[in-house]
């Protein structure tokens, strides 16, 4: 709540250099966020704004911090001071920042705004960003980079996402070598270079953000020079669809997979192609692939999102899905690939489809051979999702329906990185 005695919009900040206010009264249109003199930043409904007179300078750095924390939601007090540090030194820079800021809350980010741009949709406006002139290790600062969580999606998930960064805010980004050994194992386009001989202790660690709040606001503001010049280490499973599809073409060349990986996959799907037995011989065939995640993503559901009983779910969901592909392809021949062959093979014998094919391979060649299927159903999970990514055609996935349902690959997540190939197909 503001209790000083000068309220000023956003939208009057632009027009004015000194901010000094001495102005009559100002109706602030589409917006709904202001700021006191004193820094404080305060939600006004009404879209209405009095300014009272005043004579108080604004200290740049101050209401700069403030807008960034209001706008990002940021509360860490850690992260907040590394911010107040970084920006009080930088203070003869901070005005074009501020200017921009200022425009890009009251178009995009007060509670009445409509987020309407494209992707990639950063937290703030990409301009707001700091250049330092200090090295580390022979990358200029700040670095940024990921640890490896998790299984091949999660890892493509962690690449990717620093990866966006990268495009966006020109920040150096390194892989440690652990993860790029990994990376290297599966593909052959992986283009961030890899750091050697770091310490632990020389990184800044970032930890517990993405899976409390589905956000990388602080690893964004890192990388766009906000926290200073230094090394900075998100350790937390990461994935931020609404970076990563700006630059689809590019990170679909990233995971590029191993030529023998290719051929394997190809020479899986001819085989299978020569055992399909067709209903109408003149229509095309249409391979549509498969992939069900089980193992420990029953237990994961359950405990992270209040998700009971997947398996059960699982049948009718994977029913409907299959269901909307043989109706429109009376020649629809599935590839299934899973993490429990046998308990997925189980649940597609009671659908009673001709040409079903359960296969099994390592994690890299079943998500291969699922890129070269002509459409996907994917259950949860990060593989499956980078299977459709990376694949062709359409792919179908769960719809939770509930919007208080925080799962990082369902429908808002989809709708807010402008994902168009994915189709939702309600779960329950």
């Amino acid at each position: 709540m503001v209790t000083t005695t000068s309220i000023i919009s956003y939208n009057a900040l632009l027009s004015s250099q000194e901010l000094v206010l001495d102005t009559p009264a100002y109706t602030a249109p589409q917006c709904s966020m202001a700021v006191s003199t004193n820094g404080t930043v305060s939600d006004r409904r009404s879209g209405d704004f009095t300014k009272r007179s005043a004579q108080t300078n604004f200290p740049t750095a101050k209401l700069l911090i403030e807008l960034i924390l209001y706008i990002t939601g940021i509360d860490k007090p850690k992260i907040i001071n590394l911010l107040n540090r970084t920006l009080t030194k930088k203070s003869q820079e901070l005005q074009p920042l501020l200017t921009n800021l200022c425009r890009f809350a009251s178009e995009h980010a007060c509670p009445s705004c409509v987020d309407s741009r494209p992707v990639p949709k950063t937290v703030l406006d990409s301009r707001i960003r700091l250049s330092h002139s200090e090295t580390w290790r022979g990358f200029k600062l700040p670095v940024i980079s990921v640890s490896n969580s998790g299984r091949l999606g999660n890892l493509m998930s962690e690449y990717s996402t620093i990866f966006a960064l990268n495009k966006i805010y020109n920040v150096s980004t390194v892989l440690l070598p652990p993860f790029s050994k990994l990376l290297h194992k599966y593909f052959t386009g992986i283009s961030l270079p890899t750091i050697e001989g770091s310490e632990k202790n020389e990184w800044k660690t970032l930890t517990g953000e993405f899976r409390q709040k589905r956000s990388c606001k602080t690893l964004q503001l890192a990388a766009a020079g906000l926290l200073g010049p230094t090394p900075v280490m998100f350790a937390d499973f990461l994935m931020d669809m609404s970076l990563v599809n700006a630059f689809k073409e590019e990170v679909r060349q990233e995971f590029t997979f191993h030529k023998s990986t290719l051929e394997k996959a190809t020479a899986r799907l001819q085989d299978v192609k020569k055992m399909v037995q067709l209903d109408d011989k003149n229509e095309r065939m249409t391979v549509v692939g498969v992939h069900v995640r089980l193992t420990d993503y029953q237990n994961h559901m359950n405990k992270m999102y209040k998700v009971y009983n997947i398996t059960s779910s699982y049948e009718d969901y994977l029913r409907r899905a299959v269901g909307s592909f043989t109706s429109q392809f009376p020649n629809s021949v599935f590839l299934v690939t899973s993490d429990n062959a046998k308990q997925t093979q189980d649940m597609f014998k009671r659908f009673t489809l001709r040409n079903v094919f359960v296969m099994k391979g390592t994690a890299d060649e079943d998500m291969c051979l699922l890129t070269l299927c002509d459409h996907n159903i994917i259950t949860f999970g990060t593989f499956g999702f980078w299977a459709g990514y990376l694949g062709r055609g359409i792919t179908i996935y769960p719809d939770l329906n509930d919007p208080k349902i925080e799962y990082p690959t369902s429908r808002p997540f989809y709708e807010k990185a402008q994902i168009n190939t994915f189709v939702p197909v309600l779960f329950r």
